[in-house]
């Protein structure tokens, strides 16, 4: 359960931008920080290893403005690639889940709940309202994977079920599972 909430916490974390000014790295709490990797890999390396030359050498660095364009260009570039990513990951790992069923139909999983939410006492419309009373953010451990687990009897946050996948479709993508055992 530990090393589930670790990892869900890790995956909520804010990611890393480009600014002008230095700034805190979020999970370290240092000062200021910066990531140099091999600039082959990152065109945004390649502007932060100029930046730091022109910084240790005296030089004159690139001007505000083109920096400040870089940054905003370099931010939307890696918003988009981690979305992407993200999906990339979900699509592929729905395919798996979807593979597991239909070899072994009624393997089950350890999840996590995170968070449960009673819905007899939300403001939806009876029609609405999803078959199950209660609605948990679940954690599935040896996925890493985050999913809803629909369930009638309450469960606390912290406490590991096993799930069965009812149904995976990462072309939807769609993940149904059912609380076997509390």
């Amino acid at each position: 359960a530990a090393r589930a909430k670790a990892s869900a916490v890790l995956s909520s974390t804010s990611t890393a931008g480009y600014t002008l000014v230095p700034n805190t790295h979020t999970s370290v709490g240092f000062g200021a920080y910066t990531q140099v990797t091999s600039p082959l890999r990152r065109y945004g390396d390649i502007v932060c290893h100029l930046q730091m030359k022109y910084h240790m050498c005296g030089g004159q660095p690139a001007p505000y403005l083109v920096v400040r364009k870089w940054c905003m260009h370099l931010n939307a570039i890696s918003r988009l690639a981690d979305r992407l990513e993200k999906l990339y990951d979900r699509f592929w790992l729905l395919f798996l889940l979807k593979q597991l069923k239909d070899l072994h139909g009624r393997d089950t999983h350890g999840c996590v709940i995170l968070g449960t939410v009673d819905c007899t006492s939300n403001v939806l419309q009876p029609t609405l309202r999803p078959r199950s009373r209660f609605l948990s953010q679940g954690f599935l451990v040896e996925f890493g994977f985050r999913c809803v687990v629909p369930h009638d009897q309450p469960l606390p946050e912290g406490s590991e079920v096993r799930v069965q996948i009812v149904r995976a479709e990462p072309n939807t993508p769609l993940l149904e599972v059912l609380v076997v055992e509390q």
